[in-house]
């Protein structure tokens, strides 16, 4: 784990570095810089669920199963900012919609 950015930022240039290497060690980097964004949603033959094909029902199961995916890796990924941000740096940024935009905040605050 990554050491927590000192409250005065003293050791921003280090903590993004070696943040942001722990991150990609735990494969979630991506959603940080964006490159790893939710799925899309499949289009399907038709609204109405009652009378998806099969490929419906396939193409919707995958889908759910990349989501999931994609949110556990999210809340990881929030979860390791939240542990090494200060308190008032995390009650700022907490209610983002996307851990890319907490990480976004924190970028634009100490570069």
């Amino acid at each position: 784990m990554a050491p927590k950015l000192t409250a005065n930022s003293s050791n921003w240039v280090t903590f993004k570095t070696q943040f942001l290497f722990a991150m990609a060690g735990c494969d979630i980097n991506g959603h940080f810089d964006r490159s790893d964004t939710p799925p899309h949603i499949p289009t399907y033959t038709t609204l109405d669920e009652t009378k998806w094909t099969m490929a419906d029902h396939d193409k919707h199961q995958a889908y759910l199963s990349l989501e999931r995916r994609w949110k556990h890796d999210e809340h990881v990924a929030c979860t390791q900012l939240a542990q090494v941000v200060s308190d008032s740096l995390l009650i700022r940024i907490q209610h983002a919609s996307m851990v890319a935009n907490m990480w976004n905040t924190v970028v634009m605050e100490f570069n």
